[in-house]
């Protein structure tokens, strides 16, 4: 523990620790920014790909849709000409 003689030396000291507390408050607050930035950016790309992931789906789900259509077209269209006699 350091003694002051003046209160001259006491408030220089007590300047100084204010200024460099100051300045680990600024660096704190600019890691944080940083951090929380770098944090946004991951969960856009996160949330990005999940878009993409689920519209990759439903275009294969359209997809499977109107082939089960055309098979079931296929499968039940009789046209006229091939109306067997009854």
């Amino acid at each position: 523990m350091q003694i002051y003689r003046t209160s001259s030396e006491f408030e220089e000291q007590l300047l100084k620790l204010k200024d460099k507390m100051s300045g680990l408050k600024k660096q704190v607050a600019t890691k944080t920014d940083e951090t929380v930035f770098s944090m946004a950016v991951a969960h856009r790309k996160e949330m990005d790909d999940l878009y993409d992931g689920l519209f990759h789906l439903k275009q294969q789900i359209e997809e499977v849709r109107l082939d089960q259509e055309v098979q079931v077209k296929e499968k039940y269209h009789h046209p006229k000409d091939q109306v067997s006699a009854i």
